[in-house]
């Protein structure tokens, strides 16, 4: 193994030093008799959960796949998936069955040798993000997974191991359970807006604590890149396999908790305190627990968090990855410095200025310093312009404060080639931190019926925080298209759908989503994408959608 592999191995291992909060007695329930079980169809007399959730997924949803993208193996047919494999091979450096006992990959190997401990860690950080492996049960699961990894990312990736909460969450009362009472249990926030960013983010965009980062060296081995996240679009696209509040109509302990309920209930609470949540945790009604005020339950509103207000904790995400890295490399821990952590187009562009619309932005990089990724910060401007709604003298604030802040970052990273780490990573920690305080104010902020059509105009406006980069302008076209898809008639969706096409296809906008679309197929049509990106162009379909809003 060469001694760059090395070099990451040995990061797997003291990524474990990084702080993460995990419930002590976590541990994982059978899947297929438990969750897959439950959920293949419709629970019946279930006014809360009444789509098959376990079917979507595993028939449409292209998580489910995600171990099996790694080797393609169809027992019978040896010359299947060859071309995957050999690809993984070259990105890992050697074959991916090397680290497991069997054929099926069922097992990893002890690690009884040097060689041997590399490549099971460098597998495992693969199947952080490809299977339901996460590092906190290493201990418990050290050589076998908690869910076989031919369910890829399933239920309890994404819900938590389910040993303490399975059998409660069936429980009317359940639904009067704060998130934090429920993450102790081991249950994690799928609910919240930032609960399900920061959780889809820690894939999409890294989470160097749970070893989910993808470094540049299997970027240029072959690793396929990582587009820029979009929460509303992503899930959309995904699809989803749950409903939202706004679908869930009047489900029975929303609102409150009726005297007749309140009785019914009573047993359940039981139940709820031997599982280990207090009963003076309890809410009065779903809403209350989960942070909805009235009127917070409709479709708009729903899609203005998911589109617009979720770039906070996206944005967070990232400067969370690079502060975390920068930290550990100043320490000596990690080799510096990762080329991941910066913006990719600030190498991969074309060597004319006026590649990638260059030539219009303005140029802050001194030649050979690249700068910290622009994309997960193009919505934050967005989300501060609606808190200035409600709250003018708070935004201005806040926005001053992000600005010196983003501001104070970007110098660190470009004051020298590739920055010092231990500024990068003393600049970025406020700045994460602003960033979180700035995501957990939406679930506690009134959104009127006007907010969809005030970020629209915002988002379509070509001189408010111009699109000069393919991936900025990704971000935008992806918030616009998610406020249209929840409030625009389906005769104005119609009238568009021309223009919206061009975009899509201009901006590689679908993602190669459910079980036939492969990811490297789209590839060359996503490269030629952000090859060609003009921002002129955009800027005049900016202003075509920013008419068919004002229609």
């Amino acid at each position: 193994m060469s001694g760059s592999r090395r070099a990451v191995a040995r990061w797997l291992v003291l990524c474990c030093g990084l702080v993460w909060t995990w419930p002590a007695a976590a541990q994982y329930v059978d899947t297929a008799a438990s969750c897959l079980l439950c959920h293949q169809a419709p629970i019946p007399q279930n006014d809360f959960c009444s789509v098959a959730s376990a079917a979507i997924w595993s028939q449409h949803d292209k998580h489910r796949q995600a171990f099996y993208l790694l080797h393609e193996t169809r027992h019978g047919d040896p010359t299947h998936g060859e071309a995957k494999r050999a690809l993984v091979r070259q990105i890992l450096g050697f074959d991916l069955r090397e680290a497991f006992v069997d054929d099926r990959y069922t097992t990893l190997k002890t690690a009884q040798d040097e060689p041997t401990r590399q490549k099971v860690a460098v597998v495992k950080a693969c199947l952080r993000c490809h299977a339901t492996w996460p590092r906190q049960a290493d201990a418990a699961y050290p050589e076998q997974p908690p869910v076989p990894l031919e369910l890829g990312v399933s239920c309890q990736a994404c819900h938590g191991p389910a040993e303490r909460w399975d059998l409660v969450h069936r429980l009317q009362a359940w639904r009067l359970v704060p998130p934090e009472v429920k993450a102790e249990l081991g249950f994690y926030d799928c609910r919240s807006v930032r609960g399900q960013t920061l959780l889809c983010a820690s894939c999409h965009v890294g989470n160097l604590a749970e070893e989910r980062f993808v470094r540049h060296e299997w970027y240029a081995a072959g690793h396929p890149p990582l587009p820029s996240f979009h929460l509303a679009r992503f899930v959309a696209q995904m699809p989803p396999h749950w409903q939202s509040d706004h679908h869930k109509g009047a489900f029975a302990l929303r609102d409150e908790v009726t005297p007749e309920q309140a009785q019914i209930l009573l047993p359940q609470r039981e139940m709820l305190r031997r599982a280990g949540v207090p009963v003076e945790a309890l809410r009065t009604s779903y809403r209350e627990a989960n942070g909805r005020l009235p009127g917070k339950g409709s479709s708009e509103v729903e899609a203005v968090q998911r589109a617009v207000l979720s770039a906070a904790s996206v944005a967070e995400a990232y400067v969370q990855l690079v502060a975390d890295y920068a930290a550990t490399a100043a320490g000596g821990q990690l080799p510096w410095p990762e080329l991941a952590l910066y913006d990719c187009a600030a190498c991969h562009h074309p060597l004319h200025r006026e590649g990638r619309g260059r030539g219009l932005a303005p140029i802050r990089h001194p030649p050979g310093r690249p700068g910290p990724a622009v994309w997960p910060m193009t919505l934050v401007p967005v989300v501060l312009a609606e808190f200035g709604h409600h709250d003018p003298e708070q935004a201005a604030r806040k926005k001053a404060q992000l600005d010196q802040q983003w501001e104070e970052f970007v110098l660190a990273m470009i004051a020298v080639p590739f920055g010092e780490p231990q500024a990068i990573a003393a600049a970025a920690r406020p700045l994460a931190g602003e960033l979180a305080e700035l995501g957990r104010l939406p679930p506690a902020r009134p959104l009127d019926a006007g907010a969809a059509q005030r970020l629209a105009a915002r988002l379509t406006d070509p001189q408010a925080e111009p699109a000069y980069d393919f991936e900025m302008a990704r971000q935008r076209a992806w918030a616009w298209m998610a406020l249209a898809d929840a409030t625009w008639s389906p005769d104005r969706k119609e009238q568009t759908r021309p223009l919206v096409e061009e975009i899509e296809t201009r901006l590689a906008l679908r993602l190669p989503a459910g079980a036939d679309q492969p990811v490297l197929e789209q590839l060359p049509t996503w490269l030629k994408a952000a090859a060609t990106y003009d921002p002129h162009w955009f800027f005049e379909r900016q202003a075509a959608v920013r008419s068919a809003w004002q229609r």
